[in-house]
């Protein structure tokens, strides 16, 4: 196909991916939507969250660093 001066080629193109687009419409609608509950959202966003993720490995070397502490104070004492 040859384009033109007014863009033929790209409106070609436009109008195939409308046709495509249209044909894919019809089987979004039909799907169920999928209800998540509070601790399935919290979940998935723990599984997927790269921040969430680092979040709680700083939690977890908190806590171990709170336990040496007490574990140390707990030594100084005797």
């Amino acid at each position: 196909m040859r384009a033109n001066r007014r863009g033929g080629k790209t409106t070609w193109g436009c109008l195939c991916l409308l046709g495509c687009l249209c044909l894919l419409v019809p089987s979004v609608g039909t799907e169920v939507p999928r209800v998540l509950g509070l601790d399935q959202l919290v979940q998935m966003a723990l599984e997927r969250s790269p921040e969430l993720k680092q979040a709680d490995e700083d939690i977890a070397v908190a806590v171990s660093d709170l336990d040496q502490a007490r574990a140390a104070q707990w030594l100084s004492s005797m």
